[in-house]
């Protein structure tokens, strides 16, 4: 049984989710069409603009993305630390960006913004939420994808998938296993080459900006250096597409171990992760003290999580 958003979400610290949306039906309305042979991968561009956009906007860290021609991938972290210290004119000043009106006059409207305490209360914990993050990313490409098919209804599935990352470990295991979709969907044999993937934005820009967070730069960052995750990823790639040659675990023992991971159950995860964990990913104990916030009697993932973590 699903449980509201609100019951899920840990609104007052920062928290890591892995976020899934899919085309209806699973269509491959972002790619080839199998009937009518036509292709609309240049909506994929559509979406990847438009992450980057509310990735600016919006108080969430984007750390990884991949998209799919009927689906998409987010790894983000909310930062409600971030969002309490915004001042109310930076709050209305986003949201006045975030839905912009014809022919207004942004400055009056912020400063009318201002002095509603209420609306601004509201817009503050609305720009630190990722049911309206996915909301905003979701509808303006079903718009477009519609209006340009002439056609209306649903574009995407009506609810997103979501999943809590409870621990560093877990958030690292998720981006590879996000970045590697391009590759169990043998649409690409190197990672970095896959496009419309975190992975590849990381390798062709050669630095950090504000769209993609870096994976070692201070304390409110992850903490592994790029080289040693193009490691664990280009080695389980070649797991993936079976080249055992290729495939070199003494490389990534080092790495692994550093993060409490084991490799066997690293190599498991990137096949399935998200058919191994349900609400959430982490260690055992991580597991055990959700279900406890959760008041579940059991979660699904405990054995997977024994097998990854150690």
């Amino acid at each position: 049984m699903t449980l509201a958003r609100n019951h899920q979400l840990f609104i007052s610290e920062p928290t890591y989710f892995h976020l899934v949306s899919r085309c209806v039906r699973r269509a491959y309305l972002c790619g080839k069409d199998k009937h009518s042979g036509k292709r609309f991968d240049h909506r994929k561009r559509w979406l990847e603009k438009r992450i980057f956009e509310l990735s600016e906007i919006f108080f969430v860290d984007l750390y990884a993305y991949t998209i799919m021609s009927n689906h998409y991938h987010l790894v983000v972290q909310t930062r409600p630390d971030e969002m309490m210290l915004a001042s109310d004119e930076r709050i209305a000043t986003l949201w006045c960006h975030l839905f912009p009106r014809r022919n207004e006059n942004r400055c009056v409207r912020v400063k009318l913004l201002c002095k509603n305490k209420t609306k601004i209360n509201l817009y503050r914990y609305r720009l630190c939420d990722i049911s309206w993050l996915m909301r905003c990313l979701n509808e303006g490409l079903a718009r477009n994808a519609n209006k340009e098919d002439s056609c209306t209804g649903r574009f995407w599935q009506g609810r997103f998938n979501s999943q809590l990352l409870l621990d560093e470990s877990a958030v690292y295991i998720c981006m590879a296993y996000v970045d590697l979709n391009p590759v169990r969907a043998k649409m690409a044999n190197i990672p970095d080459k896959a496009e419309y993937t975190s992975i590849q934005y990381r390798m062709t820009h050669h630095c950090v900006d504000d769209k993609l967070l870096s994976l070692n730069n201070n304390h409110r960052h992850l903490n592994l250096l790029l080289s040693d995750y193009l490691i664990l990823v280009n080695q389980a790639a070649s797991h993936i597409l079976e080249d055992r040659s290729a495939c070199n675990l003494t490389k990534m023992r080092p790495i692994l171990r550093s993060l409490s991971v084991k490799p066997v159950g690293f190599l498991k995860a990137m096949h399935g992760l998200s058919n191994l964990f349900c609400r959430a990913v982490g260690h055992p104990a991580r597991l055990d003290h959700l279900s406890e916030i959760l008041q579940l009697k059991w979660i699904k993932g405990k054995s997977a999580a024994r097998l990854i973590f150690g």
